[in-house]
């Protein structure tokens, strides 16, 4: 992938998203211009990009957003689409779980903490012992008993800038040791609930550490030295005293320089004011008791999880989850960013863990642990019946460390190669199923049956983001809204979905009845109304009318039924009219509004119908079959044009796949399944005798002769600057044209950038000299006669070899048989 990817695109900051919280008046509805006009003051931003931003979070075009949206949009869009390696890390196993001869299966860990000079690990149980262990061994170096009453350890901490470690336990009491020695030198008494959790921080020449107890108290404590030797102490001039809570303090952590973030088992997130001593943002959205937490400054977002087995991602600037993550079978206990890798693991109870892609929140990997452990004294193995209690990320070794009653060490595994090897497109493995021009933003988004979406600047063919959206049914079509801020995308299993491109993330879905895989889709926008309608069909009778409302919610509407055969295409007629036909060669036209059969046609039963396209300069349709076109008055009721080959019927020689118009209407596109793609001039005199005339047509060069991928399935105009480019796509691979047939890119071949309005000039006129000027409908056909009859020829030849290759076998054989039976007759 392109290194540079997303260095065109808009960032911001956390700090400058604060900013903007603060600038705008009213957040309920914001509209175009008052954003623009803050944003631009208040930000590094220009207009055109405050504009751009925009445009991407107004999904409905109404030119208003409102707070929450932006802030959910800036979360999941812009910031989650670094380039990273994430695909190339997989956790493997590193060597065996190691644990002591003398270890019991009861006496569980209850913390670790990673040392990073020493590089050791050390881990506290709940039988009082403090284990510390060696990171690449796993050997335990040394233990030492806290205490003699073997009371529970609930956490371990290290002094920020400092050789000293805090350990807590459940006899209200926290210990610190020197390091790297271990030695004990100080304790943290009168404690009046047990610590549960603890954080550490160093500001300038200060330090500072805290803890949150069972009571939903967080206290801090400034380091002190004086005659007593007591490094910290609770008293009202040396510590601060938080009540954010109401339950068990489950985690804490500096927020800012300025708050305490922390989690509770009163299914509640808080960050609170340390100066103020009051609570600035409450995050309610957890079920059951929230049990840890983890952030990201670089994207700013929080992740927490605990007793409901889902990790809910939080912005701190609106106090509702923006996304669930779903998959683990049990409570989530531990949850660690790795922001270096784009990854967010997490550790569930059951001894499972699961990276997710932050990018898009994707699981990219699911690991469980083994139920089973060797049992030094019975040597065997036995089932274990422990549960993961905590896990940490070593960032120097680059290893993730899970803890139950033992320690085991997951690293990247070397072997593994995840490159995949793309068909035809490095960046798609999988069927492109279309693709779509953003004009606002000057870009081409490629989709394909799996619904990875990349997204493409059109100026100089770059890849600009690559998404993958969470949708587990194959994609069959995908078309834009009227607006183009919404994906609408068919599947199989009559699945239809409303995405957000900008961010992958789905808006709406709704299914078909019939359950029949949506081959097309069509959105209707009426001015006059305002009404939006989607319209959804696949092989069978039925075609389905969806009603679009607000922020891309969809319901069904109607359903049109044919009353001979399946339906074959569907198209719009200006104002309020569908056009559908039937593989028999009928048409029918209904009211969109009425929902009633407006209109009927039955005279091209010979004509094998396969695409549909409406005129509306002239209020005619023009009708595409497999053996030829005709152009139909919807007024005149009368064909204006038509060509029929019998020829080609014979032969089945072409089969249109593909059709577009441009703007004005004067030119059209067609593609076939031979890879051909010619441009028609309409002429039109005076609404009653209409012309074509071909102007240009070419070929796409097929790779691999033994595969026919270059079947064209998809076509469009684009126009930039007053000039006009056509954009083609087949099975694998996408091209962008200028009108003369020059291919001036192929998207997905990062090593050839284009330069979209570089001087073609000399390959123009060197195409010309080679090539014929074609002005008629028969010429094209005559060069594909040409082109099957030289296949039919190669076809014959082969043929006739295999039959020569046959009759030379079977003479062989019957000279054989003679030889055999000349044989027995002797011996007898």
């Amino acid at each position: 992938m392109d290194k540079n990817l997303n260095q065109n695109k808009i960032k911001i900051g956390p700090k400058t998203l604060t900013t903007l919280q603060l600038s705008i008046p009213n957040k309920e509805k914001i509209d175009l211009n008052t954003f623009i006009e803050i944003t631009s003051k208040k930000t590094n931003l220009s207009k055109n990009e405050a504009k751009k931003l925009f445009f991407e979070v107004d999904l409905d075009g109404d030119n208003i957003i409102n707070w929450d949206e932006f802030v959910n949009n800036f979360v999941f869009s812009e910031n989650l689409n670094e380039e990273s390696n994430s695909e190339i890390y997989l956790l493997k196993k590193f060597g065996n779980e190691i644990e002591n001869e003398n270890e019991n299966e009861n006496e569980k860990i209850s913390s670790l903490c990673f040392l990073n000079h020493q590089n050791k690990y050390i881990s506290t149980g709940n039988n009082g012992i403090i284990k510390l262990w060696s990171s690449s061994s796993l050997e335990c170096v040394k233990s030492i008993q806290v205490n003699q009453n073997n009371t529970m350890l609930t956490d371990s901490c290290k002094i920020e800038n400092d050789d000293l470690i805090a350990i807590s336990s459940c006899a209200r009491k926290i210990h610190l040791y020197h390091l790297p020695s271990f030695d004990f030198i100080d304790e943290i008494v009168d404690i009046p609930n047990i610590p549960l959790c603890l954080h550490s921080w160093s500001n300038y020449q200060d330090k500072f550490l805290s803890f949150g107890d069972e009571k939903g108290q967080i206290f801090i404590m400034k380091k002190m030295i004086n005659s007593e030797k007591k490094f910290f102490k609770i008293n009202n001039n040396n510590s601060i005293k938080l009540i954010p809570h109401k339950d068990w303090i489950s985690q804490i952590k500096l927020w800012g320089n300025i708050g305490i973030l922390s989690s509770s088992y009163d299914k509640t997130l808080k960050i609170t004011d340390i100066e103020n001593q009051s609570v600035i943002e409450t995050l309610e959205g957890h079920e059951k008791a929230c049990f840890c937490f983890d952030t990201c400054s670089s994207l700013g977002f929080i992740a927490s999880g605990g007793l409901e087995r889902s990790i809910l991602i939080w912005s701190p600037h609106i106090n509702k989850p923006t996304m669930i993550l779903s998959g683990h079978t049990s409570s989530i206990v531990k949850l660690i960013v790795l922001e270096n890798e784009n990854l967010l693991a997490s550790l569930s109870l059951d001894k499972s863990i699961k990276l997710w892609d932050i990018r898009n929140f994707q699981c990219v990997q699911t690991i469980q642990f083994d139920s089973f452990q060797f049992n030094s004294k019975k040597k065997k193995f036995t089932k274990s019946n422990s549960l993961s209690t905590c896990m940490i990320y070593d960032n120097k070794k680059e290893q993730i460390v899970t803890a139950s009653n033992k320690l085991t060490i997951w690293k990247k595994n070397p072997n593994q190669n995840l490159k995949s090897n793309f068909l035809k497109n490095q960046f798609h493995q999988d069927k492109i199923i279309n693709t779509l021009y953003n004009e606002t933003f000057q870009q081409i988004y490629c989709i394909d049956e799996r619904a990875k979406m990349s997204i493409w600047n059109i100026l100089n063919g770059k890849i600009e983001n690559q998404i993958q959206i969470q949708i587990k049914e194959k994609v069959s079509n995908v078309i834009f809204d009227k607006f183009k801020r919404k994906l609408i995308i068919g599947c199989e299993k009559g699945f239809l979905y409303i995405v957000n491109p900008s961010n992958g993330k789905i808006i709406s879905k709704v299914q078909q009845k019939n359950k029949i895989q949506i081959n097309k889709i069509l959105y209707s926008f009426q001015k006059e109304t305002n009404e939006k309608q989607i319209i959804s069909f696949g092989l069978s009778k039925d075609i389905y009318i969806w009603k679009e409302y607000g922020n891309g919610l969809i319901k069904f509407q109607s359903k049109l039924t044919h009353k001979y055969d399946d339906i074959c295409s569907v198209c719009l007629c200006f104002p309020n009219l569908i056009i559908s036909s039937d593989w028999k060669g009928n048409i029918f036209i209904w009211n969109l509004n009425t929902f009633q059969l407006y209109d009927s046609f039955q005279y091209f039963s010979n004509l094998n119908i396969q695409l549909l396209q409406f005129l509306d300069s002239i209020n005619s349709l023009i009708i595409i079959g497999k053996f030829g076109l005709i152009i139909w008055s919807l007024d005149l009721k009368k064909i204006l044009f038509d060509y029929y080959n019998e020829e080609n019927e014979e032969k089945n020689l072409i089969s249109f796949t593909s059709i577009c118009l441009d703007d004005s209407q004067s030119l059209l596109l067609l593609g076939d399944s031979n890879g051909i793609i010619s441009i028609w001039e309409i002429i039109n005199n005076n609404k009653k005798n209409i012309q074509l005339l071909l102007k240009n047509f070419w070929q796409i060069e097929n790779e691999n002769e033994n595969e026919n991928e270059n079947e064209i399935i998809g076509l469009s105009f684009i126009q930039i600057s007053n000039q006009k480019f056509i954009l083609s796509n087949s099975n694998f691979n996408v091209y962008i044209w200028n009108l003369n047939g020059i291919c001036l890119g192929k998207i997905g071949n990062e090593e050839k950038n284009w330069n979209l309005f570089s001087n073609q000039s000399k390959k123009e006129k060197e195409k010309e000299e080679k090539e014929k000027k074609l002005s008629s409908l028969s010429f094209y056909l005559n060069f594909l006669n040409n082109q099957s009859k030289k296949e039919k020829e190669k076809k014959k030849e082969k043929k006739k070899k295999k039959k020569k290759k046959i009759q030379i076998m079977k003479k062989k054989m019957k000279k054989k048989k003679i030889i055999l039976n000349q044989n027995l007759f002797q011996k007898y």
